[in-house]
């Protein structure tokens, strides 16, 4: 979720989506250490792909300062562009430039990301990565668009709420 560096927008998208029942929530610019505790359990899958000693705190300071460009990966150009972006093979593709480190130390092959929007703005993004190249297919494109659409669809009827 994109906050634009404002912390009032920060913490409202974070009640929003802890709101709408998610038990996570992706900021393009942040500092890991105000969002996580270094003892918070890594998922399964990333207990296969990144160093053991590597805690999940550690894995989101790897994105510390990573705002929304060119090069900024799958979530940065739907956000820059407002508009989808599938990015099929990670390691042969320039937008992943900025994030290509922490690609190759995550095993990440390929991330599909969909802009989440309040209307025409866009307001972040959701997305899926995968440890294999390839593109999304016909099931998994409308998964990212339901979601995108459901995401900022509750953010602006929490923003509604908040501004009764």
């Amino acid at each position: 979720m994109n906050h634009d560096g404002d912390t009032e927008e920060a913490l409202r998208l974070v009640d929003a989506a802890a709101a709408a029942g998610a038990d996570c929530v992706k900021f393009q610019i942040f500092s890991a250490s105000a969002i996580s505790a270094v003892s918070a359990p890594k998922a399964q899958y990333q207990l296969s792909t990144t160093d053991t000693e590597e805690s999940a705190q550690d894995m989101l300071a790897a994105l510390d300062g990573i705002k929304p460009g060119p090069y900024a990966g799958s979530c940065g150009n739907a956000v820059l562009h407002n508009a989808p972006t599938f990015i099929e093979d990670i390691p042969a593709d320039d937008r992943w430039n900025d994030l290509r480190a922490v690609a190759e130390r995550w095993h990440l092959r390929s991330c599909w990301s969909w802009p989440v929007r309040d209307g025409a703005q866009v307001i972040g993004s959701f997305a899926l990565t995968g440890l294999e190249p390839g593109a999304p297919n016909a099931d998994e494109r409308r998964l990212l668009e339901f979601v995108a659409s459901m995401v900022g669809a509750l953010l602006h009827m929490d923003q509604l709420q908040r501004e009764r």
